[in-house]
C-alpha cells in the first residue's frame, strides 16, 4: 500500500509541476515531421526566400522548414541567427535575420519557425533549384501601330492654303 500511495503522489506532483510522464526519446511527428532538430547537429543551412530553409544535419540527414509566415528580408540577406538554451531548435522558436555586411551586422525581422519535414538529397536539390530559378525576361511586344486619321480630302478647285481670303 505504501509504494502505491507513493505512485500516487509522485504522480500528482509531476502533473501539477508540468513535468510530462513519460519523455518521448524523439520530438518526432507522423510521416518524417519534426517539432525541433539538435543544434549540434546542424551542418549547414540554405535560405530559400523569405519563407523557407533547408537545415543539412550530421549523418546526411535533411530537414526543410516551411516558416509559418513570411519573414521580410531573409530571402534578400540569406542569413540568420538563433538562440537556443537547450541545444534543440523547435518549432516554436524564431530566428532573426542578420543584415548588413562586412564586420557590422544589424538584426532585421524575428520569425517563428514551422515544422521540421524530413526530405532526402534529391527533393532538396529540387528545392533549391526551383528558387534559385531566375525568371526569364521577356520583352513586351511593341503595340500595334495605329493608322493616322487620314488628312481632310480637299474639295476640287480648292489648293491647299488654308489661310482665310
Amino acid at each position: 500500500m505504501k509504494n502505491g500511495a507513493l505512485r500516487v503522489v509522485s504522480t500528482f506532483c509531476a502533473l501539477s509541476l508540468g513535468v510530462p510522464l513519460t519523455v518521448p526519446a524523439q520530438e518526432a511527428l507522423e510521416d518524417g515531421w519534426e517539432r525541433c532538430v539538435n543544434t549540434r547537429q546542424i551542418k549547414r543551412t540554405a535560405v530559400i526566400g523569405d519563407q523557407s530553409i533547408i537545415f543539412y544535419m550530421s549523418g546526411k540527414v535533411i530537414y526543410h522548414n516551411s516558416l509559418p509566415r513570411r519573414c521580410p528580408g531573409l530571402g534578400v540577406e540569406r542569413r540568420f541567427t538563433y538562440r537556443s538554451s537547450v541545444g534543440k531548435l523547435c518549432q516554436i522558436d524564431s530566428i532573426t535575420v542578420l543584415r548588413g555586411g562586412g564586420s557590422a551586422l544589424d538584426r532585421g525581422a524575428s520569425c517563428r519557425l514551422g515544422q521540421f519535414r524530413r526530405i532526402d538529397a534529391e527533393q532538396a536539390q529540387m528545392i533549391e533549384e526551383k528558387t534559385d530559378q531566375v525568371p526569364e525576361a521577356r520583352p513586351v511586344p511593341p503595340p500595334e501601330p495605329q493608322p493616322f486619321p487620314p488628312p481632310d480630302a480637299e474639295e476640287p478647285g480648292k489648293t491647299g492654303d488654308r489661310s482665310p481670303q
